[in-house]
């Protein structure tokens, strides 16, 4: 995999010296290098039930960590009429795909490769590995590198709030009517080629399985940018059906979906943001922030049923420039989901809430060059129904600074 990102980075720059008199082609990127402490309940170690002892000591650790979303050089390409380009961006760093709570494993990747075409004033068609329409507006990170859980959570509050806007293959059409209104369609592979190959499931005599998932069509995702003087407001929605089967001549289906709004808001030197997104079985069709995906079950007179994981996700954000060089910040999100699972047995049924909060600090030593305090706090809950068990699943604290450099 390196090999083909090396080279792919020396065909890039081949193409910056050998072209600048057709095109105009824009290097950027950021290196960012944290330094921070980490603090472990003990439920958070060893989940328990809900009221009981664990069996471990709070744990803090230290950390110097280089994070790979935020160390990133990115190549964009532009004709010299503006309407034709293509963006190009590696990662390099610590991957969020390592052991809970620690990022053991370097690792080089693309996050994103796709090309762009103004094709219509207004208009731009981008295919390649694109932004989500429902994904909406960014949060305003935490951008402490905890990798709690492994899966990258604490950077952008997904899983505690936040759908997040991380690129998926599909494409996308923007189409700006005016200054005031817009349309977004996406069009999306709804497993990336990694997810949602099964659904966990239960037969009638109480056999647990994993039955087969069919996805024939793209997930669709709609948006109706909306600007009102400092206001942005951005309504969206997505919608998935994925066919299965349990057991011989079973196939069902049922739907994933999300809607809500995004808004954000500038004033001055106030910038808010925020977002309000619900759905059901959001881990199942390639989101980023889902937390559970459907349960398949057969009821008592052996059909058939899905069991849908309800989620319920929302975040806000603040910003506030104190001078050019200094801003502080915070953020609180939630995120809830719920599902029954089979009526024949509760050891199947989920009722999870998430709490992520912070607070942090910008502060522009140079131009280009960041200090970030930061706070930050993910509550797993004390009081969640896992497996139709009540179980506290701890908290995990995190505060330190990140040294981040733009280019």
């Amino acid at each position: 995999m390196k090999k083909y990102v090396l080279i792919a980075v020396a065909a890039c720059l081949c193409l910056v010296m050998a072209s600048p008199a057709l095109a105009e082609i824009k290097i950027s990127g950021q290196i960012a290098t944290d330094f921070y402490w980490m603090k472990l309940d003990a439920e958070r170690i060893e989940a328990v039930a809900a009221g009981a002892t664990a069996n471990y000591d709070d744990q803090t650790t230290f950390h110097v960590d280089y994070y790979r979303p935020l160390n990133y050089i990115q190549f964009d390409y532009t004709n010299k009429e503006a309407t034709i380009g293509a963006r190009f961006r590696i990662r390099a760093g610590h991957s969020e795909t390592g052991v809970a709570w620690s990022n053991t494993v370097n690792e080089i990747d693309t996050q994103t490769s796709h090309m762009w075409w103004k094709f219509y004033p207004g208009a731009k068609l981008s295919v390649g590995s694109v932004w989500q329409v429902v994904g909406g507006a960014s949060t305003l990170q935490p951008v402490l590198g905890c990798n709690e859980s492994g899966v990258g959570l604490v950077v952008v509050q997904i899983g505690y709030g936040n759908l997040h806007t991380s690129y998926r293959n599909g494409l996308v059409l923007e189409w700006d009517f005016n200054k005031m209104f817009g349309f977004e369609l996406g069009l999306y592979d709804p497993a990336n080629f990694n997810a949602g190959a099964t659904i966990p499931g239960l037969l009638k005599d109480g056999t647990a399985i994993n039955a087969p998932v069919e996805v024939s069509v793209p997930r669709v995702d709609l948006g109706i940018p909306i600007r009102i003087a400092g206001f942005k407001i951005h309504p969206t929605g997505s919608w998935v059906t994925r066919d299965y089967s349990m057991v011989t001549n079973s196939t069902d289906s049922y739907d994933v979906w999300a809607a809500g709004v995004d808004v954000s808001w500038s004033y001055g030197p106030l910038y808010v943001a925020g977002e309000y997104k619900f759905g059901d079985n959001l881990a199942d069709a390639n989101y980023s922030g889902g937390i559970l995906g459907g349960f398949a079950y057969q009821d008592a007179n052996g059909i058939t049923q899905v069991s849908d994981a309800e989620h319920d996700l929302w975040f806000i954000s603040a910003r506030y420039a104190i001078t050019q060089k200094f801003r502080i910040k915070g953020t609180y999100g939630q995120g809830k989901v719920t599902r029954d699972g089979s009526p024949l047995t509760i050891a199947d049924d989920q009722d999870i809430t998430r709490t992520g909060y912070g607070v942090g600090a910008d502060w522009f030593m140079a131009p280009n060059l960041l200090l970030i305090p930061e706070i930050y706090v993910v509550d797993r809950g004390d009081d969640n129904t896992i497996d139709g068990v009540k179980t506290d699943n701890g908290k995990v604290m995190v505060y330190g600074v990140q040294f981040r450099i733009m280019f």
